[in-house]
């Protein structure tokens, strides 16, 4: 949703001996610093309409499935990382 209508959004999976990692990749304009640390808690958000649902519900499928879900985030983009295996 931050990136611009000239940003760039990639995604890629690739297989490895211990599973397999999905990666997605924006050059928006990141998570703000401040807000790193609360993005897993249900029901923060900054968006006048979010219920800051989104990311802790994602994070409870990917560990029902074994999958670890990580986001790394600054000023350039975001990298969100999937590991199943």
């Amino acid at each position: 949703e931050a990136v611009t209508s000239d940003g760039k959004v990639e995604v890629s999976a690739v297989k490895e001996d211990a599973g397999v990692t999905i990666r997605i990749t924006d050059n928006g304009m990141g998570i703000p610093e401040e807000y790193r640390g609360k993005i897993w808690m249900p029901y923060y958000t900054t968006k006048p309409q979010g219920t800051g649902l989104g990311l802790p519900i994602a994070r409870k499928f990917a560990d029902a499935l074994g999958a670890e879900l990580n986001i790394e985030s600054d000023k350039s983009g975001t990298v969100v990382t999937i590991e199943f295996g």
